[in-house]
């Protein structure tokens, strides 16, 4: 499904601006866009594959603002399958909304917002939802979201912190100070070692998104009962078909059975740049500690020159891992000081219902705005 834009969907003429659904046209000027507001290297091939393509969407793949035919604001959306209380349904993430430094202050934002609500009111997704930091988040609350908690609280190892500082400073003497950095972590973590991985298991790696053994394992399992991204081949293949990332699959076996895998991405190649576990699967179950293990003995030594290894989610952060195995493997909470100003945590989550389910709060007989009901890394 493309989300594409039809002409039954809503227009808004607003002081000289034209808010209106996304076309395939836009793809340049939202590229440029994203540039522009976040300095971004993304590609406009990039674009169309996130927005155009997205498997989960009814409707459009974004709003936009233009003037005088230039694309100057995009409220960009996410399709995201999902189950709560073994409920299937699905969601649509609001991306940040963009708007050229040259035009804010014109109400764009609550035009594109406002405009979103009215091309998703007969949607099948039950809801949106979306992160938001202080400037933002009075005016998700004037528009009628529901706030559910703080987030998203992020997990983060630290191997090289040396580098990390050298990235995001200009200090004299900094590749000095980042070599000592990078040596004093090192020897703290030659002598104080995790317990030894159990022999019985065999973890393989194999390129790319593994996407029938990552929802079939997924399907084999049980599931989280909190709102949590629903595991599916057609997600996975979405995913593996991306350009700007590359993707691995590690999987823990005993014997002949697959037990459990963990998805891990990178810019490029080279393994001495950050890496992402985007996934793992089953996820944060209480019967497969010992599998985790042995796939995060295995991550962490392909990846052992990586500046920060994350812990992320398929679309969303998620929790993914179970908080004695992030301690245990030396991931820290983005919400510890010092951290925090680095990763650039937003506030607030809310959510809004859509489609049928307009005046609904709850999904599976999870009330939606109980942050403990949402595998989504709120608190």
């Amino acid at each position: 499904m493309t989300g594409q834009s039809s002409s039954r969907e809503p227009r808004v003429e607003h002081g000289g601006y034209t808010i209106r659904p996304y076309e395939t046209g836009d793809a340049d000027g939202v590229r440029a866009l994203f540039e522009t507001v976040w300095g971004s290297d993304r590609s406009t091939e990039w674009v169309a594959y996130r927005y155009e393509t997205t498997p989960y969407l009814d409707g459009p793949a974004m709003i936009v603002a233009e003037w005088d035919g230039e694309v100057v604001g995009a409220r960009p959306f996410l399709g995201l399958p999902v189950q709560a209380g073994g409920v299937d349904a699905t969601a649509v993430y609001l991306g940040n909304v963009m708007v050229h430094p040259e035009h804010r202050r014109q109400g764009l934002f609550t035009q594109m917002t406002t405009l979103a609500t009215d091309a998703y009111a007969d949607s099948d997704a039950s809801f949106f939802f979306n992160f938001a930091n202080e400037q933002s988040a009075p005016g998700y609350r004037n528009l009628g979201f529901e706030p559910v908690g703080a987030g998203p609280e992020k997990r983060l190892r630290i191997q090289r912190p040396g580098q990390v500082v050298l990235d995001r400073t200009s200090l004299p003497f900094g590749r000095r100070l980042a070599d000592l950095l990078d040596d004093a972590v090192a020897a703290v973590r030659s002598h104080r070692r995790h317990d030894r991985v159990s022999d019985l298991w065999r973890v393989e790696r194999e390129p790319g998104v593994a996407a029938a053994l990552l929802a079939r394992l997924y399907d084999d399992a049980d599931h989280p009962s909190a709102i949590h991204t629903r595991r599916e081949e057609t997600l996975y293949r979405w995913l593996g078909n991306g350009p700007y990332w590359q993707y691995e699959t590690y999987v823990a076996s005993t014997g002949d059975a697959p037990a459990a895998a963990i998805l891990v991405r990178r810019h490029s190649e080279r393994r001495d740049r950050d890496a992402w576990v985007v996934d793992v699967v089953p996820p944060c179950s209480r019967n497969h500690q010992d599998a985790y293990r042995a796939l995060l003995d295995a991550v962490l030594a392909d990846y052992s020159e990586s500046p920060v290894v994350s812990t992320t989610g398929p679309i969303v952060h998620e929790r993914l891992l179970p908080e004695a195995t992030l301690r245990e493997f030396g991931f820290l909470s983005s919400t510890l000081p010092g951290l925090a100003q680095t990763v650039g945590l937003e506030n607030t989550m809310f959510f809004y219902p859509l489609g049928e389910s307009t005046k609904a709060l709850s999904l599976g007989g999870l009330d939606l705005r109980d942050p403990e009901n949402w595998a989504v890394e709120v608190s």
